[in-house]
């Protein structure tokens, strides 16, 4: 006879490595520090010297379907494709890159959703 299998559980906080930046995954509780050069923007810098750079953006619940596009090219072109929605805002992670292209981006790209 053949056990049943065991139903799966679907509560509780799903796990976020999965979906998590390859660079956050390899050095995860392996930070050296952290820095936040303006509101919504935070730098973290691994022991193994890695830099990643994570940009937290609000939106509203309900999007149409222009402006999940319009965010989708923005990570995309920025944000090496990692991407994530919280309950409260939108959350995207990219490699470290040129500080000065990413700030001048972000507010070009600010006024554009805008």
């Amino acid at each position: 006879m053949s056990a049943q299998p065991r139903p799966p559980v679907e509560s509780g906080v799903p796990d976020p490595l999965p979906l998590m930046h390859p660079l956050l995954r390899k050095n995860f509780g392996k930070w050296a520090w952290h820095d936040r050069p303006r509101p919504g923007v935070l730098h973290h810098v691994a022991v193994s010297g890695d830099e990643v750079w994570t940009v937290k953006a609000g939106t509203q619940r309900q999007m149409d379907v222009y402006t999940i596009r319009t965010l989708c090219d923005i990570v995309d072109r920025y944000g090496d494709g990692h991407m994530r929605f919280t309950a409260r805002s939108l959350m995207w992670t990219l490699a470290a890159r040129s500080r000065r292209r990413m700030s001048g981006s972000l507010v070009m790209q600010r006024r554009t959703l805008a």
